[in-house]
């Protein structure tokens, strides 16, 4: 196999995505290409050119990437395999070299952007488990769009919620003694821990994980072009039953050096 690809240029609208009874679907080819970005997801890209033996077998997943200004349409685009066949020649004992090429279909949506470029994101936010139980960690699946024509490199942190303005001064002072995390610096990211404080008695609320444990604190998200996207998952395990409120959290941009909040009502419920 000597390459793999995806050709948004032969693009041709999905058939299957109509649902209208008497729509009539174009079937007119549309070049696709400067609004598509593809390639291979993390850690399935082979190394080609590779040699498939026979009874072996590979596999790799390919991401596409792609956004509209006005509306979400559905496509089919090609996705061909190249390869050099070896087949044996009755008459010599050599082998014959034949070239081929082998081809499939990739569905694909196109999802909406701003309609002019805009300094914020949008955030997609979707729970992969149908049941949620108590004790076992749930994945939040996020698809972060980038609004913006600039590229933007991002960490998403957890955001914690911070004491009330119409806490008394003493009560304040010890709120924040037992809410206070013991920070840390690693390869320039400051990060921190909560363990546990003298100063707590049971009469302060704890302004962190009491409704859902968050496994991943933070993620580096990394560079995420202008008008992309990029797809990350938060875990969470849950520590009681019941309606259970996601935590906001916050993204910042090293590059530009600003932080955005994202505010959300997303809950789950654990059974």
């Amino acid at each position: 196999v000597t390459n793999i690809a995806l050709h948004p240029g032969h693009s041709r609208p999905d058939i299957s995505s109509i649902t209208a009874a008497n729509a009539q679907p174009e079937q007119s080819v549309t070049n696709m290409t400067k609004a598509v970005q593809w390639g291979y997801i993390s850690k399935t890209e082979l190394a080609l050119p590779l040699t498939i033996h026979p009874r072996e077998a590979y596999s790799t997943m390919l991401f596409v990437n792609a956004g509209e200004e006005m509306l979400s349409r559905s496509f089919v685009s090609p996705v061909s395999v190249t390869g050099v066949v070896g087949m044996e020649n009755n008459g010599n004992a050599g082998e014959e070299l034949c070239r081929v090429v082998v081809a499939g279909d990739a569905h694909w949506t196109t999802e909406l952007v701003a309609v002019e470029p805009a300094d914020a994101f949008r955030i997609h936010m979707s729970v992969e488990q149908a049941i949620i139980r108590r004790g076992d960690t749930m994945v939040l699946k996020l698809r972060i769009f980038n609004l913006s024509l600039e590229s933007r490199n991002l960490m998403l942190l957890m955001a914690k919620e911070g004491s009330k303005s119409s806490t008394p001064k003493s009560a304040a002072l010890k709120e924040q003694a037992v809410n206070a995390a013991v920070v840390s610096e690693a390869d320039g990211y400051t990060f921190g821990v909560w363990g546990i404080s003298g100063e707590d008695d049971g009469t302060v609320r704890l302004n962190r994980d009491y409704e859902l444990l968050a496994v991943d604190a933070a993620l580096v998200l990394g560079d995420i072009q202008g008008q992309h996207a990029s797809n990350a998952e938060l875990r969470f395990v849950p520590l009681r039953l019941g309606r259970l409120k996601v935590p906001n959290f916050k993204l910042y941009d090293k590059i530009a050096g600003r932080w955005y909040t994202c505010s959300h009502n997303l809950s789950i419920i654990a059974v």
